[in-house]
């Protein structure tokens, strides 16, 4: 968000201040948000603080993710590692899915059966990185290879970076498949495209042999040139002994990647350290990145000298460290300035990156920076640019430019990219609505495991259309595959398709899933089912909890299933006030069974019953309103 103060973001802040000092949590939550950003009203970090301080203590969970987050980095407040936990553990109790997933981070080493747990939980919620980390605990318990492979396939086509390279190196060195140098520069080139930098590093060396290059070829398509070997491993192996230092550079880089030789990481190290000492920039990157996890002091000093001689990678790894206190104090400036000085190199990463760092600090220029790193073929800076083109102001709001960078981050394989692209053909913004091309673009994401495309593109099957015949089995399918994700919608959608074959049984278990995720209709459904016992056995005090809990998110049916509960005593004593109260709440709804049970029961109170039921609808939805 760039700094802005403008009458509109003035008018916004004094009105969202009014909110927050009278206690609503998510203008509370919001005010902290413009003055860490400085909009509507000058920058000053300590002030978010305190109000996102306040919302996180009055339950909102991405308050209590962020204060997290800054206790964890030291960033406007003292560093504290406890606290930053405490919070985290407050936000992953409310469903924050990131929460989760640090969480567990958090504690691999020092509590692993809670780790795995807040995984499992990270991985249902649909999250790429949660499964690489699944998978990798259960190689780590003797997995067969050939299950290990699939396992890191599936979430690899999830878009995960370093899944990705893990593919890559199974199919260059042919660890449980059949060894493919086509298939390992695929995956290396799409893990290389999310900035993970041992893909780029094998892609570096695979191109110094001829085989990851390429080439322009007719009508600007791009294709693998191949060109010969010649004997390089023995000859780098010979200047290097000879004591050339970017020898001893690719001949650690031989070891790290077991590429020509066995893999060797402490003899990648040794050579790498005779390269660093020579003054190779490279090599003393890449021992930076070797000891970035075990010995972080020693790796920030040697990404600090390959910094200093202009090495774009290690000045971003160094700015990195810096902001985040690791293996020092945090210093953002310091991190800020190496960052500024990588953007200077035309790094497509490292633009990125400081277009989220000036975005956080209010600052004009973020977007132009996230222009550059488009330009510069950063799928992720091209599909933020799409969404900030999408979600922008009226005046300045561009669907068609939108369009266009969605589509070049698309092209290159990114799933979020893809899925908003078929958003946008199904509901026919920025382009003419095409359910076809919609599906194309929906079905890539969906096969690379977005859970909200899957549900998308079953629900394109609901309804059919355009040209696409409805289809309910690939409906299903599709829906099925999201729902196992743990995506509420596609649970509720599921049900809906279960029971409209008379399945109720097995539609009952994904009604349940869903409304435990707070989706109001699947609420409903659950609530009716049971309150029925339509093929269940009848539960009267659960469907009146679920009706309760549709009713506190707006179903007006739900409301008036209170009204009539009350009004008969099904399950309940008969209260004919607390009846009229909800029947007076869904009429105002709109429900129409509703309005006239109202007439009914107002009929049947005395004067003093009536005042005290419209007193009890009007507190309802003044309570209902606040945030």
């Amino acid at each position: 968000m760039a700094a802005s103060n403008s009458g509109k973001d003035k008018r916004a802040f004094n009105q969202a201040i009014k909110a927050a000092r009278i206690g609503e949590i998510a203008s509370q939550y919001e005010v902290g948000l413009m003055y860490a950003n400085g909009v509507g009203v000058g920058r000053n970090l300590k002030e978010a603080l305190v109000w996102i301080g306040k919302a996180a203590e009055r339950g909102h969970p991405a308050a209590q993710y962020l204060l997290a987050s800054r206790y964890a980095s030291g960033l406007g407040i003292e560093q504290d590692d406890q606290k930053a936990l405490l919070w985290l553990h407050k936000a992953a109790d409310q469903g924050h899915d990131k929460a989760t997933l640090r969480l567990a981070k958090a504690y691999l080493h020092t509590n692993e059966p809670l780790a795995l747990q807040c995984l499992g939980k990270a991985a249902q919620a649909g999250l790429p990185e949660a499964h690489y980390l699944m998978a990798l605990r259960a190689g780590a318990a003797d997995e067969p290879p050939e299950s290990r492979f699939h396992r890191m396939q599936t979430i690899a086509e999830m878009g995960w970076p370093a899944a990705q390279c893990w593919l890559a190196d199974a199919y260059a060195k042919g660890n449980g498949v059949e060894q493919d140098m086509a298939l390992a520069l695929t995956w290396y080139r799409k893990a290389a495209a999310q900035d993970h930098a041992a893909a780029q590093i094998a892609l570096e060396y695979l191109d110094s042999l001829g085989m990851g290059r390429q080439t322009s070829g007719r009508r600007g398509r791009r294709k693998s040139v191949p060109v010969e070997r010649r004997d390089s491993d023995s000859r780098w192996a010979k200047a290097a002994e000879a004591g050339d230092a970017d020898a001893r550079y690719h001949v650690g880089l031989m070891y790290e990647l077991g590429a020509g030789v066995e893999h060797n990481p402490k003899q990648a190290q040794a050579w790498y350290l005779k390269a660093a000492g020579g003054g190779h920039a490279k090599a003393q990157c890449a021992l930076g990145r070797l000891n970035q996890e075990h010995h972080p002091e020693q790796a920030l000093a040697w990404y600090r000298q390959a910094a200093e001689q202009g090495e774009a990678e290690a000045q971003l790894a160094l700015s990195q460290m810096l902001r985040d206190g690791v293996g020092t104090i945090p210093d953002a400036l310091a991190a800020l300035r190496w960052q500024l000085q990588a953007a200077e190199r035309a790094d497509a990463a490292a633009m990125l990156a400081l277009s989220e760092t000036l975005g956080l600090a209010g600052e004009d220029a973020a977007r132009a920076c996230l222009q550059r790193a488009a330009e510069l073929g950063e799928p992720q800076a091209q599909f933020q640019l799409g969404k900030a083109f999408l979600n922008a102001e009226a005046q300045t709001r561009d669907p068609g430019q939108a369009l266009r960078w969605f589509r070049k981050a698309a092209d290159q394989g990114l799933a979020a990219a893809q899925a908003e692209l078929g958003f946008m053909h199904a509901a026919g913004i920025g382009t003419p609505r095409d359910l076809s091309e919609a599906a194309q673009w929906l079905e890539k994401a969906a096969l690379q495991g977005d859970a909200k495309a899957q549900w998308s593109l079953g629900g394109i099957f609901v309804t059919g259309g355009d040209g696409i015949a409805q289809n309910l089995k690939q409906a299903a399918l599709w829906c099925r595959k999201s729902a196992q994700l743990g995506y509420a919608p596609a649970q509720a959608t599921l049900a809906g398709l279960y029971a409209r074959s008379k399945r109720i049984d097995q539609a009952l278990p994904w009604w349940r899933k869903a409304a435990e995720q707070g989706d109001p209709e699947a609420q409903y459904n659950l609530a009716l089912v049971l309150s029925r016992g339509q093929d269940v056995t009848k539960d009267a005090e659960q469907a009146l909890a679920w009706f309760a809990k549709a009713s506190h998110q707006g179903v007006a049916a739900a409301q008036c299933r209170l009204g009539l509960i009350y009004g008969t005593g099904d399950g309940v004593p008969v209260d004919p006030i607390e009846a009229c109260k909800w029947f007076m709440v869904a009429s105002a709804g709109g429900d129409a069974t509703a309005t006239a049970n109202c007439e009914r029961a107002r009929s049947l109170l005395s004067k003093a019953q009536l005042s005290e039921a419209q007193r009890r609808a009007e507190d309802w939805m003044q309570q209902r309103a606040k945030p």
